[in-house]
């Protein structure tokens, strides 16, 4: 079994209520609503623009200009991109890290993250919903749940591991996928380091092109 691992306190996060999984959501209109939402988690007011969605939802701009119609069709936001009060009109929600939109994640990854973290057990911070179960409450394919899956765990997020269950006649099968949540700083800290190793590899290759102009221009002479 994976080792349980203890959630950093410091990671900040905003809440998402419980029942946007009933609202039928596709899982674009579902990572763009839980964006705007923290967007006003944090305070920030103005106009969210297709370029911004872009940037922090994976989504390209067609597509995120798309489920935010949809978001404002269904009276969830404002034509500004504000959360409604039908949306926060639930007590019960679960939360979801700040980093989820600055880890270079793709919108279906971001979807499958925040149903597992709904779907977590508090103390232990596993759960076993099938692939199945997942894919229904976002309008996915089951291999296309297990492709977001995969990414999930390249990326550090969480790992897996299989379960055997018995039926009814002692016969034994394989059961769901255990999850486990991975404290999200091991994986933004990942993130951070490829992105400081690709600044490098660029600077060190301008370096270079340097030398061979300067290099050219010494034959030259």
């Amino acid at each position: 079994m994976a080792s349980v691992q203890t959630r950093q306190p410091a990671t900040k996060r905003f809440p998402l209520p419980n029942h946007i999984w009933k609202l039928g959501l596709q899982a674009g209109a579902l990572v763009v609503l839980a964006y705007l939402q923290y967007r006003n988690y944090l305070g920030l007011r103005g106009p969210v623009t297709c370029a911004e969605l872009e940037q922090y939802t994976g989504l390209r701009q067609t597509a995120a200009k798309r489920q935010f119609r949809t978001l404002t069709e269904h009276g969830l936001i404002t034509e500004g991109g504000c959360p409604t009060p039908r949306l926060n009109c639930e007590k019960r929600f679960f939360t979801l890290p700040y980093e989820a939109f600055h880890l270079g994640l793709s919108s279906g990854a971001v979807a499958v993250y925040a149903f597992l973290l709904y779907r977590e057990h508090r103390s232990t911070h596993q759960c076993t919903p099938s692939l199945r179960w997942i894919g229904h409450h976002m309008g996915m394919s089951v291999n296309t749940v297990r492709k977001y899956v995969t990414e999930l765990e390249e990326r550090g997020l969480v790992s897996t591991e299989p379960t055997t269950v018995w039926n009814g006649d002692g016969r034994r099968r394989n059961g769901n996928l255990r999850y486990t949540i991975l404290p999200i700083q091991w994986a933004a800290d990942r993130w951070h380091n490829r992105k400081l190793e690709e600044l490098d590899g660029r600077l060190e290759r301008q370096h270079v092109a340097k030398r061979l102009e300067a290099q050219r221009a010494a034959e030259a002479v």
